[in-house]
């Protein structure tokens, strides 16, 4: 290889090392989780080596719009297994959006209390190749029960969006998956649960 081919492939190379790193600072990923990669999780036990290798798997199957649901207690590093495999995504070329599910409804609320449609807000996060959407054990308060079915219809609308379009979404619940089941009706349920990973409370060393 020349000088100049050499010189060009560097640029390339430098190129895509600050898109990425830009489009990962804009992916809504929290700056404590930034450095999170699948290969830095800790897997002190064989269920959380076993967390971390369908995490791995899942991401083999991003392109074909497939994701999973990680369960269990706070304490296990779901957020973590989760920007990790947003990271791995962006790292394959595609479009990644972390969210908290309370940012969620909250989005949502503000929106209906300004009196804008929430279209627009629905149609950025079905847009993402990959959708992270963390902590969906919780609704924002809600004001009345018109407001909770309100929002479970939104993330319903979100969720068939994204699978009809073949765009893989993940989650994680801190609630135990019996309880999980009964907060979402079963066609929601149906476009989460495709693959469930269980991942356990780490005990401090």
């Amino acid at each position: 290889m020349g000088e100049r081919a050499r010189e060009a492939a560097r640029l390339r190379a430098e190129g895509e090392r600050r898109r990425l790193e830009e489009a990962w600072k804009s992916s809504g990923v929290g700056r404590r989780f930034l450095p999170a990669r699948l290969a830095n999780y800790e897997t002190p036990s064989p269920a959380h080596r076993a967390a971390a290798a369908a995490c791995r798997e899942a991401v083999e199957a991003f392109a074909e719009g497939n994701g999973l649901l990680l369960a269990g207690e706070p304490g296990g590093g779901k957020t973590h297994l989760l920007c990790g495999m947003l990271f791995e995504a962006l790292e394959r070329g595609l479009s990644v959006r972390y969210l908290a599910a309370e940012d969620f409804y909250l989005g949502l609320r503000s929106r209906m209390d300004e009196g804008l449609s929430e279209s627009g807000y629905i149609d950025r996060l079905a847009s993402a190749d990959v959708l992270a959407l963390d902590d969906l054990y919780c609704l924002a308060a809600a004001k009345s029960a018109h407001d909770e079915s309100y929002q479970y219809r939104m993330l319903w609308i979100l969720l068939d969006r994204r699978y009809r379009e073949a765009r893989a979404t993940v989650a994680g619940t801190n609630r135990p998956l019996k309880d999980f089941r009964e907060m979402l009706d079963e066609r929601t349920r149906r476009r989460l649960e495709a693959k469930v990973v269980r991942v356990p409370k780490r005990i401090p060393k």
